[in-house]
């Protein structure tokens, strides 16, 4: 939550640059095939998706976990891309914007910026 339009839109336009890493958990194991192709942006919904990282953490046959790092955020698209090769999401949450974290926070909690934390985000 913030009052803040100016450091909110630095926070979201693809054109600052600005990385959010999301932990996700899909159903089955993609193959490595289908991420790099992931990774270099696909059509959703008639919209070409900018390239992003994905970096796989641990899986198998049941379920895979990655790290998943957007320049852009379109509408559900982290769902969107799984469910477009067989692999939906299980589990979705945002644990990183820029260099800033808080793995620490459960959902629904929140935690105010530290001065240094906002001064960083301003530099966008």
């Amino acid at each position: 939550m913030t009052n803040d339009g100016s450091l909110t839109n630095k926070m979201t336009h693809p054109k600052y640059g600005l990385g959010k890493v999301y932990e996700v958990v899909v159903e089955g194991e993609p193959s490595e095939h289908q991420i790099l192709e992931l990774e270099k942006g696909i059509v959703i919904d008639n919209y070409e998706l900018e390239e992003m990282k994905i970096q796989r953490l641990s899986g198998n046959q049941e379920e895979t976990t990655y790290h998943v790092t957007l320049y852009e955020g379109r509408n559900r698209q982290i769902r969107k891309i799984f469910d477009s090769i067989g692999h939906p999401v299980v589990h979705l949450k945002r644990i990183q914007i820029g260099e800033i974290t808080a793995p620490e926070l459960e959902t629904g909690e929140y935690r105010p910026l530290t001065a240094e934390e906002i001064e960083y985000l301003k530099k966008f």
